[in-house]
């Protein structure tokens, strides 16, 4: 795996990454559980690399979807990037729609908690081909931050609910991997490059 570039070059460098996990969760959220802020990390890695949040949930008129392009989540009044009221509401499931300037197509992120596990699905849904990533959540989070917290944390406090920062490049690289590029093989985005998929790292130790 190549090391993270300058947070100014790489769209997905950790430090970014944090500061637009600040911004896209609802100021009035409640952190719930790990899962809760895995899901919200992936969403902050899809917002960086250009995907445009259209919804919650699997079902919408595809017309609707095309025409929201850059509005606002839900019409809710928030910033395009940040996750509605009622994201989390579900607690063990997570289901985004977005879509790209790169491609046609409406793209489905589902997250499913399942014990101690979390599997990420992703697909365009007009294709109905699934890219899956499982992970260990207790791998990825720190056993010593306290769920539920407030969603009003700023990024130093975000770092420390990780386990370290080598793990979340090892995630995003993975999600990168098995999600992303499966979506959107050559995806173009200043400062990006797609990883080849020789031995994936593992995050289910």
């Amino acid at each position: 795996m190549s090391t993270e570039t300058s947070s100014t070059q790489n769209p997905l460098a950790t430090e970014t990454l944090l500061t637009t996990l600040s911004h896209v969760i609802p100021n009035t959220s409640t952190l719930r559980s790990g899962a809760d802020l895995t899901m919200a990390y992936f969403h902050a890695v899809m917002v960086k690399l250009g995907f445009r949040f259209v919804g919650l949930g699997e079902e919408a008129l595809r017309s609707e979807d095309k025409g929201k392009g850059s509005a606002s989540s839900e019409g809710d009044g928030a910033a395009p990037e940040c996750l509605p009221e009622g994201w989390n509401a579900s607690g063990d499931a997570w289901s985004f729609r977005y879509r790209h300037a790169q491609s046609q197509l409406t793209f489905l992120m589902k997250g499913v908690k399942i014990a101690g596990k979390l599997v990420v699905h992703g697909m365009a849904i007009e294709d109905g081909t699934l890219h899956t990533l499982e992970l260990s959540i207790p791998s990825i989070v720190s056993p010593d931050f306290s769920f539920p917290v407030s969603a009003l944390l700023d990024v130093d406090r975000l770092r420390t609910a990780f386990v370290s920062e080598e793990r979340l490049r090892e995630v995003v690289y993975n999600f990168k991997v098995k999600i992303v590029q499966a979506l959107i093989p050559g995806l173009h985005k200043e400062g990006y490059e797609e990883a080849r998929r020789i031995s994936d790292v593992s995050v289910n130790s």
